[in-house]
Formats: C-alpha cells, sequence, structure tokens
C-alpha cells in the first residue's frame, strides 16, 4: 500500500486509552454509546491536535490560532472547531486527583463565553452530531525539511503534499506510539487527543504559514466534513497582538467555578476588594473597555519557575536567596508587605525562600484534598493565575508561557503597564528586557 498523500489515502485517529466506561465523552443521557445520530448534512468539523510533549499554555495558543482561523472562515462554509480533550500533560504531577486524561475544556474554560468568538464545541457534542467516531481526512503537517537549517530559508507561505515517513505512518513492527498505522482499511494511532477514532484517509504534509493559510489546503477537501489538522502547533498566528487576537484572548474566560475558588481566597486572604482596586469586569467580554484603571489588591505576585526549567534555563533563574531580595526590594518600593507566590518549586525552594524574606508574608493557594481532587492541577496552575491578575504588581519569569498567560489577563483587566510586564533578574548583573504585547481594542 503507497504512502504517496496524492492518492487519496485514508486517514487516521485519534483517541485511544479513556475509554466510555469513564463517562468523559459518553452520558447517559444523550445515549450516545448506543444511539447514533444522523449528522447534520451542512456542516463542517475540524478537529485538531498539538504535539503531546506541549504544555497547557501553549496548548491555548494554539486553540487561538485555530479559533481565529475559523472565525475569519465562517462566511464561506459553516466549520465548527472541535475541541482537542486535555491529555495528562507533563507538568500535571499530582498522584492524588484522579484521572487527568481526557479532560474537557469545560473544566477549566467558560465554554459560552468562548462561543462568543468562534463556533467551537466539545468533542463530546461532535459525537453527539456526528454520530460515530470516525474521521474523513486527516492531515500531519510538518515543517519543510529546509527550515531552520537553511540560513537563506525562504520564509514565504507555503504547502506541499509530501510522502508519509516511517516516523508518521509504521507499515511495520516496532512502530513508536506516535506513529500512525493501517489495519483493514482504517488509520489509527495508539495515542491522541481524541480516543477511538479511525479513518480511511491519510495525508502527510509540509507546511508553513498562519492558520488562515489551511482554507488553501483544505480546499482540497470540499467533499469531506470531519478533518483532523495533526501537529497545529505548526501553523503560526495571523497577526500575533492585533485586534482579532486580543479579541480571542478576551473571550479565553476562565470556568465559573475556578473564577469564584480564586476570588473567594484573594478577598479573604490578600485584602481585594474589587470595586476599591477598580478591578471589576463585566460579565461579558463583549462589553470590556479600553481603559487603564485598576490599582490591584495590596501584594505582590511572584511566579517564580523552577522544575525543568531549573535545568533547560537554569541561566535565566535568580537563586532562591536573589529571588528573594528582589522580592523584598519590591515591597520596600510599594509599601506592601504580602507576596502571593506562584511557583512549580518544591516544598523546600518554599521554605528556602520564605527563610529569606524576613517579616514579608507569604501566601499561597493550597486547596483541600477533596477541592484539589475535583479542580485537578489544570484548575490549580488556573486559580494561581487568576490571583496574579489581580495583584497590585506583578513579577514573573523571563520566557515562561505561564508568565505571559498572567501578562495577557491583567492587560484584559486594564493596568498600567509598568505593574505587570516584569520579570526577576537572574543575578545583579543579568536582567531582562521584557517584550510588551499590550492590549489592542
Amino acid at each position: 500500500m503507497t504512502t504517496k498523500l496524492q492518492n487519496t489515502l485514508a486517514l487516521v485517529v485519534f483517541f485511544l486509552g479513556l475509554s466510555i466506561q469513564t463517562n468523559e465523552f459518553c452520558s447517559v443521557e444523550d445515549k450516545l454509546c448506543s444511539s447514533p445520530k444522523i449528522p447534520k448534512s451542512n456542516l463542517r468539523y475540524l478537529l485538531y491536535d498539538v504535539n503531546y510533549s506541549e504544555g497547557f499554555n501553549l496548548r491555548r495558543d494554539v486553540y487561538m490560532r485555530m479559533a481565529i482561523f475559523m472565525h475569519l472562515i465562517q462566511d464561506d462554509q459553516d466549520w465548527h472547531l472541535v475541541l482537542p480533550p486535555w491529555p495528562h500533560l507533563y507538568h500535571w504531577q499530582s498522584r492524588d486527583v484522579g484521572n487527568q486524561n481526557f479532560l474537557s475544556w469545560s473544566s477549566f474554560f467558560d465554554i459560552k463565553s468562548l462561543k462568543r468568538f468562534s463556533p467551537i464545541m466539545e468533542f463530546t457534542e461532535f459525537l453527539e452530531e456526528s454520530g460515530d467516531y470516525q474521521i474523513d481526512e486527516i492531515y500531519v503537517i510538518q515543517h519543510f525539511d529546509g527550515a531552520f537549517k537553511d540560513k537563506n530559508w525562504n520564509w514565504n507561505d507555503k504547502w506541499s503534499l509530501i510522502d508519509c515517513n516511517q516516523e508518521v505512518l509504521c507499515q511495520g513492527d516496532n512502530c513508536k506510539s506516535s506513529a500512525y498505522k493501517l489495519k483493514n482499511g482504517m488509520y489509527y494511532r495508539d495515542y491522541l487527543s481524541y480516543e477511538n477514532m479511525t479513518s480511511r484517509s491519510l495525508h502527510c504534509v509540509s507546511f508553513q504559514g498562519p492558520a488562515s493559510f489551511l482554507k488553501n489546503m483544505l480546499k482540497e477537501s470540499h467533499y469531506s466534513k470531519r478533518i483532523l489538522i495533526d501537529h497545529a502547533e505548526i501553523v503560526v498566528h495571523d497577526g500575533f497582538g492585533d485586534q482579532l487576537y486580543w479579541k480571542c484572548r478576551r473571550s479565553m474566560r476562565f470556568a465559573k467555578n475556578l473564577v469564584k475558588v480564586a476570588d473567594t481566597f484573594r478577598t479573604k486572604y490578600l485584602g481585594c476588594n474589587d470595586t476599591k482596586d477598580n478591578t471589576v469586569r463585566p460579565s461579558n467580554w463583549e462589553n470590556e473597555k479600553d481603559e487603564r484603571k485598576a490599582v490591584g489588591g495590596p501584594f505582590v505576585c511572584a511566579h517564580l519557575r523552577r522544575g525543568d526549567f531549573v535545568y533547560s534555563r537554569g541561566n535565566q533563574l535568580p537563586s532562591l536567596k536573589f529571588a528573594a531580595k528582589q522580592l523584598k526590594e519590591l515591597l520596600t518600593n510599594l509599601k506592601l508587605n504580602t507576596i502571593y507566590l506562584a511557583t512549580d518549586g518544591s516544598s523546600e525552594d518554599v521554605e528556602i525562600l520564605k527563610q529569606n524574606l524576613n517579616d514579608a508574608k507569604l501566601v499561597q493557594y493550597v486547596p483541600s484534598p477533596g477541592v484539589k481532587r475535583k479542580i485537578k492541577d489544570g484548575g490549580l496552575a488556573i486559580i494561581d493565575q487568576i490571583i496574579c491578575s489581580y495583584a497590585r504588581y506583578f513579577i514573573g519569569t523571563h520566557e515562561s508561557t505561564f508568565t505571559f498567560r498572567i501578562q495577557e489577563e491583567r492587560e484584559i483587566i486594564g493596568f498600567p503597564i509598568n505593574t505587570t510586564f516584569n520579570v526577576f533578574c537572574a543575578t545583579p548583573k543579568k536582567c531582562f528586557e521584557t517584550s510588551k504585547w499590550t492590549i489592542v481594542y
């Protein structure tokens, strides 16, 4: 069987391990498992997946690229973007919270708010409408071979069908779990964000360009109603930081239950009062205004990356002692005494930091076992981000996507720029000039 992509090969999979008995995707109410439903003939569905190693905050950015693409092509056809359930990510390392695989987007985000910007749907909604687990076509996209190697590389937008190599389509034994396989005329993969999905058509594509350029590729599939884009992290933003980017970003309101937990905590333990702090937000993001009136609660938020950053970017991180020194100076200058700490450091790291802060008050959100099991590691990270978004002053970690997402939230709330775009110096002689991606209305 040829692997040439010019032939309309057939496509592949998704959804592997979380089977229906967990009720992650199959509800008793709609009897989805036992009663397939007739798909709506006028709808087309675009599914996408992201390289498994990518983290939570990068995945959020990939979502934005795809959601903006969907927003832009609605005049042409009735497309819907199907959100890939969250797999168990590397940074979600708790072992006392139950299953962290195949989590819905509603676990972390307000789906109604997302839908005000782009026609998105949870995977469960897709199954209910489509009636089965089969995809018409899948496109596995990758960088062109010469990209990032050739100093004179032409970065113009382009795409090309290519042969699928053994890394993508394995036709022998000893296949990697990341490779697609062919069985009984159907393509599948052992691991994808979607489970149990198969397809009769698989294409490999070298791709270079923004998400909107996918439209040219999808023209080749005008008869297909269900298409999967694998490795969607390859596509880039159409207009990073422009008005449409920020519209999409503003629509990404967090799940109401997480917001409630964060708001209760910062009011009780950090002295926040949204009215006094000028941080009251409209219930609908579409009613937000271009203002910079936010003051924030009487505390400094510090996002201090440790974990794998210590090994991969150790020369960009301060020692705990030097981080404490910078925080003490901030407290003195701002006439504050409280620090909220968001970190992936160990309890020993936190204790060392606390010892070096002298009389300063160090606060962290630590959920009860029951709450932690409910919100899981992803929810805990979001609560940290929400709390940091309301601080009088924020200082983060250089080149951390977690820090970037907090900066974006603070831009949306309307803080002065100088209270948001700040990062720790690595040493007294090694500080970083951080990019300031300010909001556009």
